[in-house]
């Protein structure tokens, strides 16, 4: 069954915080490719200026083993915010269940389920990924690069100080510790953590690099970092021979949950009406703050804010 076609000038395709970004700043119409939404741990650098969106920036500050770590605005609520202004606008049609896009001239033909089918007639796409898009001649970056996530459920070990930890290997190249959300009720002190490494294709599917050895390597760190599980009775040893006046069990870990997002998108051949955008986030709102002329989204964004403001 093929649905009412729809008639736009210019699509952006993509789901990446930049795809997101590049459709508000233009008012053009997002189609998503892929709809994994960027992760909780990924931030802007400090030096973005996210209040050229009319978004109140976040300070993050984590607790590290000598210091604190500062981050810049999450780039998920980013993500969320300019989605729903989008759909507002009525620029982001919510699809549900798209198994794949193809493009046959300037239709780009979206495929949801088994049956369904949504056409749209275009004038000029804006590709930021092609992965996936069938139609396209594409190129496959050379040195991909895959940004991993594990997430660990911390069965013994969880109170403790420390939010982020850093080391220099890509494996396993950052810790976050957060408030599990595991456990019912208010439990700030009870953390469980996400560790990121940065991966090649090879590593990928290389057993030195699984989940297991993951769970053994953020086991060791947190160990090193001074993290220990409850305790468990009084030392004998102390103070004879110990500092330490209780025994403490062993930190266990239990891996939940891997992510995986590749650094490189696969690039569209160009063509008369298909473009490839390589732009940063950063250029993006720097394009939005000095825009003289702002446009409806901007406007409605504005009026939102100062509406927050106003509960406040």
């Amino acid at each position: 069954m093929t649905n009412t076609n729809a008639i736009v000038s210019d699509i952006v395709v993509g789901n990446t915080i930049e795809a997101v970004l590049y459709a508000y700043a233009n008012e053009y119409t997002l189609i998503s490719n892929n709809f994994k939404p960027p992760s909780p741990f990924a931030f802007f650098d400090q030096s973005v200026d996210v209040g050229a969106l009319n978004i109140d920036p976040i300070q993050i500050l984590l607790n590290t083993s000598d210091s604190v770590e500062e981050f810049g605005h999450p780039k998920l609520d980013v993500w969320k915010r300019t989605n729903y202004l989008l759909s507002l606008a009525g620029l982001h049609p919510a699809f549900d269940g798209v198994t794949s896009l193809r493009v046959d001239d300037n239709i780009l033909k979206v495929f949801i389920g088994k049956s369904s089918l949504y056409e749209i007639q275009f004038e000029n796409l804006h590709v930021f990924d092609a992965y996936g898009v069938e139609g396209l001649d594409v190129v496959e970056p050379e040195g991909q690069l895959y940004r991993v996530e594990d997430w660990i459920n911390v069965r013994a070990g969880q109170k403790h100080s420390l939010d982020y930890l850093k080391f220099d290997e890509n494996f396993v190249k950052e810790m976050y510790f957060y408030p599990s959300e595991r456990i019912d009720g208010n439990h700030l002190d009870k953390k469980d953590l996400v560790a990121i490494s940065f991966l090649t294709q090879k590593q990928l599917c290389d057993i030195n690099y699984s989940e297991s050895y993951v769970r053994l390597l953020a086991k060791r760190r947190m160990v090193e970092a001074g993290i220990r599980g409850p305790k468990n009775g009084k030392n004998p040893n102390y103070p004879d021979r110990s500092d330490e006046p209780f025994k403490h069990l062993s930190v266990k870990l239990e891996h939940a949950e891997r992510k995986v997002y590749k650094l490189k998108p696969t690039k569209p051949v160009p063509n008369k009406n298909v473009f490839f955008v390589n732009k940063t986030a950063r250029e993006i709102i720097m394009s939005i703050k000095t825009n003289n002329d702002p446009k409806y989204l901007y406007n409605i964004s504005q009026k939102i804010r100062a509406k927050d403001l106003l509960i406040r």
